[in-house]
């Protein structure tokens, strides 16, 4: 049997690339990126919309509490680490 070709090869690395190969990046890559992303939506702060509203209007509230007591604007914190998994 003959050595592919240049064009062959080429052909094979674009279908390939663009997942419509028999072993495309695609097909191997996004199972696993499904599955992270399943998990990180379970226990990852980031897509903890709830949490994120309820913090982000602890915010608002001592930024208004801080204008009302005449205070200057000043760095308020986040109450967690976007590194730590939730636990609601």
């Amino acid at each position: 049997m003959s050595e592919p070709s240049d064009q062959d090869r080429s052909n094979q690395l674009r279908q390939k690339i663009i997942g419509l190969g028999e072993k495309s990046m695609s097909k191997s890559y996004y199972p696993e990126l499904r599955r992270r992303l399943g998990l990180a939506r379970t226990n990852a702060p980031y897509f903890d919309m709830t949490g994120f509203t309820r913090h982000l209007e602890a915010l608002y509230h001592r930024m208004w509490q801080r204008h009302e007591k005449g205070l200057e604007p000043d760095t308020l914190g986040l109450p967690y680490s976007l590194e730590q998994p939730r636990h609601d």
